[in-house]
């Protein structure tokens, strides 16, 4: 890891079954007038990035929001982030400002995407 930025820890509470991610693939395709497509490689490993929905209070959007605009400059800088299921620690970009959905009086439902740097 290179930066001393982590995700806050106690707003990691992904609400069941809406974590999901994948991997990019590591490789332009160009394709020819004649023949198959040609691949190259674009990256020497094959980034991930996870897509979550956290269920938070006004207080914990609040924070969410905070650290997004303020410590991760609306985005800018990188922070450490924790799979919540395999504990894998990856340095990842916030893919945009989080996203809220009103449930009820105080409750949240936040969209947040990370992809690895």
């Amino acid at each position: 890891m290179t930066t001393a930025i982590d995700f806050p820890t106690d707003l990691m509470i992904a609400l069941q079954g809406s974590l999901s991610g994948g991997r990019q693939e590591p490789w332009v395709e160009d394709t020819s007038s004649v023949g198959s497509p040609r691949r190259r490689a674009r990256f020497t490993r094959s980034l991930k990035s996870f897509q979550f929905t956290l269920r938070l209070t006004q207080a914990q959007f609040t924070t969410l929001e905070t650290f997004y605009v303020t410590t991760l400059s609306n985005g800018v800088l990188t922070c450490n982030w924790v799979h919540p299921l395999s504990g894998t620690s990856y340095e990842v970009f916030l893919d945009g400002a989080p996203q809220e959905k009103h449930i009820a009086v105080d409750l949240y439902d936040v969209s947040v995407g990370v992809s690895e740097a």
